[in-house]
């Protein structure tokens, strides 16, 4: 990639610092951004080039270092090329329970040409709890309470259990990863957001269904915009995904 903005100076054994513009990288919180190991480094410098070379300006649109700013941190005494710099130990959770009643994988359109379309796009979904999907009227105000009380109650319960079990595999990074894309979307799937930092669906087959289930768009091709649209989700989520499985960031996190 040309014109490279974001370079790499080691410092100590295997870990390195990043640059932006011959700068020291910050964090969101205006902190001098900790060393991580070289493998770690490298995916973030790839990416921050990656999103300021399609014209996003702003370390916000790197997933990657979105992740590791928001568990960065030195503590008091400590400077930023200290080797015992560690990232930050809080915890995120997902409340999978209240995410799934507002899921529009499990809202589907009731006109039967739209939900053809929906359909295919939920099958990630649909293939992860073995066809033991279940439908809710959209924009019906359900509560849980209601939920259970109603027809759909096993099968929302089977998706609960399936869709906690799987969250609780996932480490600390992947949950703010999850928390973090879903928050993207503004929260239009939990399933399928899961399933994506899982790797159990494609970058692009998730911005398929960003597509049918956050815009209503039914199109059954995507336009040419569209289609740029996707390769940088899916650039960004390869990257992300690249983080989340690296060395260094099992060392930090």
């Amino acid at each position: 990639m040309e014109n490279k903005r974001a370079t790499l100076q080691p410092v100590e054994e295997d870990r390195c610092l990043v640059y932006f513009d011959g700068k020291l990288l910050h964090t969101h919180l205006a902190e001098p951004f900790p060393p991580v190991a070289k493998d770690l480094a490298e995916i973030l410098a790839d990416d921050l080039n990656f999103v300021y070379s399609i014209g996003e300006a702003d370390y916000k649109y790197s997933l990657v270092y979105c992740v590791l700013s928001t568990f960065a941190y030195t503590t008091p005494g400590q400077t930023c090329v200290d080797p015992n710099c560690k990232l930050n130990p809080a915890s995120h959770t997902i409340d999978v329970a209240n995410m799934l009643v507002w899921d529009r994988c499990f809202r589907m359109a009731p006109d039967p040409h739209f939900g053809i379309i929906q359909r295919v796009a939920n099958y990630p979904v649909t293939s992860f709890l073995e066809g033991d999907l279940f439908d809710l009227p959209v924009n019906h105000c359900y509560s849980i309470e209601e939920i259970r009380a109603s027809e759909a109650s096993p099968y929302f319960e089977n998706a609960v259990r399936k869709f906690s079990k799987l969250a609780s595999s996932l480490t600390r990074a992947q949950r703010f990863a999850t928390i973090l894309v879903s928050n993207m979307w503004r929260d239009f799937s939990i399933s399928m957001t899961l399933l994506l930092i899982a790797k159990l669906v494609t970058p692009e087959d998730y911005f398929k269904a960003v597509l049918v289930f956050r815009y209503e768009d039914f199109r059954e091709r995507l336009t040419k915009a569209q289609k740029e649209e996707s390769r940088r989700f899916a650039q960004k989520i390869q990257n992300l995904l690249k983080a989340l499985d690296s060395n260094g960031i099992k060392q930090l996190i």
